[in-house]
């Protein structure tokens, strides 16, 4: 039963978090937030995220900017940042994740977290799990056109200047175990938003080692298409796709 209350508790939060209409007379639509002081280390990413309509906080006023951070919450602040073409907030349910979840596993960027999308064999409201580090550096590693594994992923956020890390620039110091808050969230976006012009799909999930000198190459370079020369077979021709792209 605590579990349950949780979970909801957990989806009222993602909800309000990310809400981009605030009724009239919020106190949450001035550049500030009640619980985030001008000398927060996060005061001016957070006040630029509410800005972007990133994300607007509760209705009361505050950001909350220590509690922990769901997954489908960070997917949807990563996707609001950017707009994409064609993607559009309305639900065919009641569950506010259930578009954002939809264009991350269209984008193949189902390996970066936990949630599935919804089908008929599963029922709503669906958890929504606090996300760690790591998870984060998964996702934000997919959406720039990349398929590592987890300290993979982490090396190339601190490599490509995506992250500093949390206590210093290594795998150990991003402390990938950790969950994430609204606060870390917001300055992740701004970086990602800050380097990367847009948002790609993942290239076909496959185990990859991370190598230092691709940073310099785009993601089709980096993950290129394998086409195998046309063999024969009878009056016919084939091409084999080794990575399929997705469309």
């Amino acid at each position: 039963m605590c579990h349950k209350i949780k979970s909801k508790a957990l989806v009222v939060f993602g909800a309000l978090l990310l809400c981009t209409v605030m009724p009239v007379g919020a106190s949450a639509n001035g550049s500030e937030f009640k619980d985030v002081s001008p000398d927060h280390w996060g005061y001016e990413t957070i006040s630029w995220a509410k800005e972007s309509g990133i994300v607007d906080g509760y209705p009361d006023g505050t950001f909350k900017p220590e509690q922990s951070v769901g997954q489908t919450e960070f997917l949807a602040m990563l996707i609001r940042a950017y707009k994409p073409k064609g993607f559009s907030e309305q639900s065919s349910d009641n569950d506010w994740r259930t578009p954002y979840i939809q264009y991350g596993f269209k984008m193949g960027w189902g390996a970066s977290y936990i949630t599935p999308p919804a089908s008929k064999l599963s029922s709503f409201p669906k958890p929504e799990f606090p996300e760690p580090r790591m998870y984060v550096a998964k996702l934000i590693t997919n959406a720039s056109g990349r398929s590592y594994g987890f300290d993979d992923s982490i090396r190339f956020l601190l490599d490509s200047g995506l992250s500093n890390g949390k206590t210093d620039n290594t795998v150990s110091g991003f402390q990938g175990n950790e969950l994430l808050t609204p606060a870390e969230a917001v300055t992740f976006i701004k970086n990602v938003k800050s380097k990367l012009e847009m948002l790609y799909p993942a290239p076909e999930q496959r185990k990859t080692v991370y190598d230092p000198k691709t940073l310099t190459l785009s993601p089709f370079e980096a993950f290129p298409l394998n086409v195998e020369q046309p063999g024969e077979y009878g009056p016919f021709s084939y091409i084999n796709l080794i990575t399929p792209s997705l469309g």
